[in-house]
């Protein structure tokens, strides 16, 4: 009994082999074996495998657009439906250490105090032009264009009007200008008006320069008036300035004595030559400075 059922069993196992090897010969998986079809054909069970991986596949894709949008440095995915691409945010620059802001450029000195200076005003007739005989014959040599050379921290303009009386001097200058109490004012007036009219003209001259000056324009100096040759006689010229110096006092600006008489006259004896209108600048700007009007 127990040989037949031996018998039995072997040719069981026998039929079990066999049959192993014919599905193995039509494309069946074998447990344990290899996934992958041996033929080009495929079976119903292969067919759901493949869907199953198509399907798995699609779990995959929803993964990696997960792992896209979950934005994962160093990582980007690509399908037909979107983009994804990681960002890494770069740290800014540092500034270079040591370095400001660089200043704004300066005025040179001299520039910079003219700027910021009182402006000064020099009015007169043919003396303050500079003249030595001939009219607007030598602007470039006039006194104020000294001063201006002096005063390192003012502006300098002078306004000069051959044989022009005191009365037309002022008229003619506030044509084109105003009066600024800001403004330093040299006030070389009088010298025709002393020539061509009685001893009384001083007194004419002296109210025209106080209309001028009202009650604003503190900042003012008044020069003396030359020895002209017409005011030598009897030392008209003497009388004029002892005027002047009486009514202005400290505003006041003697030159005279530092004018030789005739060599600091130009040829006509009216006017005076350059050397002395150098000096009567020089005058000019110790009162200024005595004044404290400029530095």
């Amino acid at each position: 009994m127990k040989k037949i059922f031996k018998n039995h069993l072997i040719a069981l196992l026998a039929l079990i082999l066999s049959m192993g090897t014919a599905l193995t010969g039509c494309g069946m998986p074998v447990p344990g074996g290899n996934d992958v079809p041996v033929s080009g054909e495929s079976s119903g069970a292969s067919s759901g495998q493949e869907d199953d991986a198509l399907s798995d596949s699609g779990q995959s894709d929803e993964s990696m657009e997960d792992a896209g949008d979950s934005g994962q440095p160093g990582e980007s995915f690509e399908d037909e439906r979107t983009v994804t691409h990681s960002y890494v945010e770069e740290p800014e620059a540092a500034e270079p250490p040591g370095q400001e802001e660089p200043e704004a450029a300066e005025l040179p000195a001299d520039a910079e105090a003219r700027e910021n200076g009182a402006l000064i005003v020099w009015l007169g007739d043919s003396l303050t032009q500079g003249s030595l005989g001939a009219e607007n014959d030598n602007l470039a040599g006039a006194p104020y264009e000294r001063l201006a050379m002096l005063c390192d921290k003012n502006p300098v303009e002078g306004h000069g009007y051959y044989a022009y009386f005191t009365d037309d001097i002022f008229h003619t200058y506030l044509e084109s200008a105003e009066k600024d109490p800001d403004h330093i004012y040299v006030l070389w007036v009088g010298s025709n008006d002393f020539t061509y009219r009685d001893d009384g003209a001083y007194e004419d001259v002296m109210a025209s320069i106080d209309a001028f000056l009202g009650e604003d324009l503190k900042k003012f100096v008044v020069l003396s008036t030359p020895p002209r040759y017409e005011l030598r006689e009897g030392d008209v010229f003497s009388k004029i300035n002892q005027a002047l110096a009486a009514h202005y006092g400290e505003h006041y600006v003697e030159f005279t004595d530092r004018i030789p008489v005739p060599e600091g006259f130009s040829g006509d004896q009216i006017h005076l030559s350059q050397e002395s209108y150098d000096l009567v600048a020089d005058a000019v700007y110790e009162k200024l400075k005595e004044l404290k009007y400029i530095d």
